[in-house]
């Protein structure tokens, strides 16, 4: 009968299972930090925008977005805001799944409208993208509350652009890099009160602008 043969099996050398050990304990380590960058970023824009950290938003089915921001008019509460976080170094690879993603989470939860904000580190700014969709969504909420904010936000939504700079030719855009030079580079002024710009990004277009433009939307500050 002939012999069965047997594998060898190469010892493990403690050298090895040390090395193993500590990139376990450096995955873990960066985990628990980039934990940390979100809840203290989730916080600051909950605080930013008047609104409400959502707990547990990326552990639990249970819970939708990052930060939910009531929409007040009249000391009346129309609905509200729903907002995907996320906090990167040096550039944001944003996926096209992340909008659908959102639109979906505003149907769930029957907000007025969702958007995605960002923030890179060593910068205090915030970015600001918003579909077509949740664009249209916003201007219905304005038309119930405030003529001024409506008409103006109409206009940079019907006159829009769509800045194609950011497409691939003849790939399929799942992501987008977008570095804070970019962003920047892209917003202008347009005879508005603020600084906006249409893109397509990961096959959406978006308007894009800063964190305070969409603070002053939402609080209707252009009325006054």
């Amino acid at each position: 009968m002939p012999m069965k043969y047997k594998p060898v099996k190469t010892p493990v050398t403690s050298s090895g299972k040390e090395a193993r050990l500590e990139q376990k304990d450096l995955r873990s380590k960066q985990a628990a930090l980039n934990k940390q960058r979100s809840r203290t970023m989730e916080n600051a824009v909950a605080k930013y925008f008047g609104g409400n950290r959502v707990p547990l938003s990326g552990a639990s089915r249970s819970w939708k977005g990052d930060v939910i921001v009531p929409l007040i008019c009249d000391s009346v509460v129309q609905g509200n805001l729903l907002i995907e976080c996320k906090y990167r170094d040096k550039a944001i690879r944003i996926d096209t799944l992340w909008f659908p993603k959102i639109d979906n989470e505003v149907y769930v939860t029957r907000s007025v409208f969702g958007i995605l904000l960002w923030r890179y580190s060593l910068d205090t700014t915030y970015y600001v993208a918003v579909t077509d969709s949740n664009m249209q969504l916003l201007i219905q909420y304005l038309k119930k509350v405030s003529t001024t904010t409506a008409q103006l936000v109409e206009e940079v939504y019907v006159n829009r652009v769509i800045d194609t700079s950011l497409v691939k030719e003849n790939k399929v855009n799942y992501s987008t890099s977008v570095s804070k030079s970019l962003v920047e580079g892209l917003l202008t002024k347009r005879g508005l009160p603020f600084t906006y710009a249409w893109v397509n990004i990961s096959g959406h277009d978006v308007m894009l602008c800063r964190g305070d433009v969409m603070r002053s939307i939402i609080t209707l500050a252009y009325d006054t």
